[in-house]
């Protein structure tokens, strides 16, 4: 009898080690851009109800906007909550999952994930990019539903068919596991979601003028978006274009869009028109022709919190441990961003993000 009772405690023992280990395996082997990594993690250590401003879209959001700056010039909580690559189809989830946690007075959409070819909804890594790391699995269901076609979703549901061709990248796969246990020793995102490098673009004097592309596919999804935000009686939204250092071969495209964004009774701002009055200058302020570098970023935050504030009550009553936590917050980015300046110019054209937080 003592013998079976010890076989099945081995057994047991067994089981629960084996299962550890195959869980500590899948997220170590979880490759994905240590930057949404940070900042969708980072999103979900927030207090609950504490972000006046929640910022949603792709790499445009954690390269531009600097949620601990507007803090510190304006006063108002938010956070850049931005998945690298995210297309239309997923900011729907992304703001179901950002209203799972917080009751912003403002959520703001940067619209480049529906301005590009169909084939930007079909790109898997940066679909796995957000699906992989939605906590709760019923929303990462209704997601999967949502913006991966029927003959496709198993690809997404079943997490160690998904990663375990990743020991390819065994250097992404540390990089990733780094991010994810910082965040977990910190407890908290200093950087907000901010993520940006120092140099500058060298695309001057040859570019070429981008064309902005808004299918069908995507006018389906940014109606069923504005859809969502009637739905959950969302009253300040702002639609915006940030800007890019190439211009625009067809603005008419963001017309249409801030048409009908205005049909729901929400706000669309195309930035793109105010890059001289911000001071944006295509030589220095862009490390590519589609991000600001740290430079333009604090020049475009600086002029856009100021909009947040002119146009909608962002500012909200927080307790001392929310304002002292925000400003130890600012600090740590603040002197962390001065000091990678410091650094040589061979380190500006990496990125200063989570992991460079002392």
């Amino acid at each position: 009898m003592r013998r079976r009772i010890k076989l099945i405690v081995k057994g047991v023992c067994f089981c629960i080690i084996a299962v550890l280990l195959f869980e500590l395996l899948n997220v170590t082997m979880r490759v994905s851009d240590t930057i949404t990594v940070a900042s969708v993690k980072g999103f979900y250590k927030e207090p609950e109800n504490s972000l006046d401003v929640v910022v949603i879209g792709a790499s445009e959001v954690y390269a531009d906007y600097c949620a601990t700056k507007a803090w510190e010039d304006y006063g108002y909580t938010s956070y850049s909550f931005s998945v690298s690559g995210a297309p239309g189809s997923l900011y729907k989830s992304m703001a179901r999952e950002a209203l799972s946690k917080q009751k912003p007075k403002a959520i703001v959409f940067e619209i480049n994930g529906f301005l590009n070819k169909d084939t930007y909804y079909e790109r898997t890594y940066q679909l796995h990019n957000w699906i992989d790391y939605i906590p709760d699995a019923a929303n990462r269901q209704k997601t999967i539903e949502e913006a991966i076609d029927k003959d496709k979703r198993d690809d997404f549901k079943n997490m160690f068919a998904v990663n375990h061709n990743n020991w390819k990248d065994l250097g992404g796969c540390v990089r990733t596991c780094r991010t994810r246990l910082k965040m977990e020793f910190c407890g908290q995102s200093y950087m907000k979601g901010y993520a940006c490098k120092a140099c500058e673009s060298d695309y001057v004097g040859k570019l070429k003028k981008k064309e902005l592309h808004f299918t069908k596919k995507s006018r389906k999804y940014l109606i069923d978006l504005l859809n969502y935000c009637k739905e959950q009686k969302i009253e300040n939204v702002l639609f915006a274009r940030f800007p890019h250092q190439k211009e625009i071969a067809n603005p008419e495209v963001l017309d249409e869009i801030g048409k009908l964004v205005e049909e729901y009774g929400y706000d669309f701002q195309n930035f793109e028109n105010v890059k001289s009055e911000l001071g944006i200058e295509k030589d220095d302020s862009y490390y590519n022709p589609e991000h600001m570098n740290i430079s333009g970023s604090e020049k475009f935050t600086k002029y856009f919190g100021q909009y947040l504030v002119d146009h909608y009550d962002v500012i909200g009553n927080h307790s001392e441990e929310i304002k002292n936590s925000w400003d130890e917050c600012a600090k740590k980015t603040r002197k962390t961003i001065k000091r990678y300046a410091k650094m040589g110019e061979k380190h500006h054209y990496r990125f200063v993000t989570e992991m460079d937080i002392q």
